[in-house]
């Protein structure tokens, strides 16, 4: 008897008793397994049938091994979690670097959690909400980039991605790949949140009908200033309006 060949199962080195046991009762019950009956044994007046020397194996294997399990012992490590790993949805937001650094990081937050964020900065802070689903925001994305290697010692560039609207069949998960490919190829050395409220309530609490919209907080988190693409600044962009704006007013802080 190949006890490797078990249910056509490749043979595994670690085979336990439990998994060894149940088996061999299984195909017991099945009759998919027979042992010849015992030769006669001198002294005796009967044979033992080949059934009967089954039914003890596999009650004897099954005892052995159908035991619980014991579970494994706590060797008190702690498993690594990396800057780009999704949190559990609600936890809280460590804050980043607010003077950025080498490497792209995602955070997973709530649009609340984004503004006490900025309210705790205590530095001016330049807000980019942006979506991969929007041309002109990924054709404007690059100008916060260079606003922060213009003036990263002076504030806090953070872009927020909206793409999440609410759908439980896309939840904001499905799109950390996509973003974080786009922050890396933009090179977006700075604070980066997707935001794990729907579209509709950002825009709802930001009183704003669509994006982009690059919004400046001042280094108490007062809203500053709101470039929108409709009212004054309809078809606003970095580089006409966005950076002239900050640069004098970065001037007269």
């Amino acid at each position: 008897m190949d006890l490797n060949n078990f249910s056509g199962h490749s043979p595994c080195p670690g085979i336990s008793l439990c998994s060894l046991g149940c088996e061999a009762n299984r195909l017991l019950r099945s009759r998919r397994l027979s042992f010849p009956a015992m030769p006669p044994i001198p002294g005796m007046t009967r044979r033992l049938p080949g059934v009967g020397l089954m039914l003890c194996l596999g009650i004897v294997l099954a005892a052995l091994g159908c035991q619980p399990s014991m579970p494994p012992a706590d060797n008190g490590v702690v498993p690594d979690v990396t800057v780009n790993s999704v949190p559990d949805r609600g936890q809280e937001v460590a804050p980043t670097d607010p003077e950025g650094g080498d490497s792209v990081g995602l955070r997973f937050a709530t649009f609340a959690e984004i503004q006490q964020y900025i309210d705790d900065l205590e530095k001016p802070a330049i807000v980019d909400f942006w979506s991969l689903a929007c041309p002109p925001c990924i054709d404007e994305f690059p100008g916060l980039v260079n606003l922060q290697r213009q003036y990263g010692d002076r504030i806090v560039c953070i872009s927020v991605d909206v793409d999440y609207d609410g759908r439980k069949t896309k939840p904001p998960e499905s799109y950390k790949e996509e973003v974080e490919a786009f922050l890396t190829e933009q090179e977006a050395t700075f604070t980066n949140f997707l935001c794990t409220t729907p579209s509709d309530d950002v825009f709802t609490e930001l009183g704003i009908d669509s994006i982009p919209s690059v919004l400046v907080y001042g280094a108490d988190g007062e809203l500053v200033k709101q470039f929108v693409d409709a009212g004054d600044t309809l078809g606003f962009g970095y580089q006409r309006d966005v950076e002239p704006f900050v640069s004098q007013w970065l001037g007269q802080q």
